[in-house]
């Protein structure tokens, strides 16, 4: 699969030109992982080095983000995660639960553990973007498709760069001379937009 932008033929005038054609628009809601194991940082400072115990899916750009966040080097950081339950994409990253735990424990001087309830969830880890998703296919008269369109709209917050690649799998699912996948992003004031489990697919397949 791809996650670029990729034009094969004319598809606009291969859908024009086709006995047989569907041209639909499907849309999808954002969608929140909501795993079952919760997001919780247990942390302590050892003098200046900081030790958090918490479940990330990407250890090094874990540390890296907490280092940005709290302005320290590699060797104040130690990131322990013996377990990793349910995270489906939320866990790839730094949540606000850790970097409020790392803050409240140097304050009080003692090990804080931060545990977030199920609307924190919601509103502080990546959700999955919302999708507006054109889907275009034009057959002969035999029903061998010749035009495949795939075109989609995505949103994130403004600056961010992750959009859902909703047609990973329609470069190799179906054959057709002309062929489109487009994407945009536009942006949105909604929560952070991320990977989830199956990105792409999960809302892109059910439009195919």
């Amino acid at each position: 699969g791809s996650d670029k932008n990729a034009k094969h033929g004319d598809p606009e005038q291969g859908l024009a030109d086709s006995a047989v054609t569907l041209d639909s628009m499907y849309h999808t809601p954002s969608q929140n992982s909501a795993a079952m194991e919760p997001h919780v940082t247990l942390a302590h400072w050892e003098d200046d080095k900081l030790v958090l115990y918490t479940s990330n899916q990407m250890i090094a750009s874990c540390k890296q983000q907490v280092m940005d966040a709290l302005d320290l080097n590699k060797d104040q950081v130690e990131l322990i995660s013996y377990y990793v339950g349910g995270g489906f994409g939320s866990k790839l990253g730094i949540a606000p639960e850790s970097i409020a735990a790392a803050i409240a424990s140097k304050e009080v001087g003692r090990p804080v553990l931060i545990t977030m309830t199920r609307p924190q969830v919601m509103e502080a880890t990546v959700r999955r973007s919302n999708t507006r998703q054109r889907i275009a296919i034009g057959c002969n008269e035999e029903g061998i498709i010749n035009t495949f369109i795939h075109d989609t709209t995505t949103s994130n917050l403004p600056g961010e760069a992750f959009f859902e690649p909703t047609a990973l799998s329609t470069h190799f699912l179906y054959r057709g001379e002309n062929r489109r996948v487009s994407y945009q992003m536009v942006d949105m004031n909604h929560v952070l937009s991320g990977s989830m489990r199956a990105p792409g697919e999960a809302v892109g397949m059910i439009a195919v």
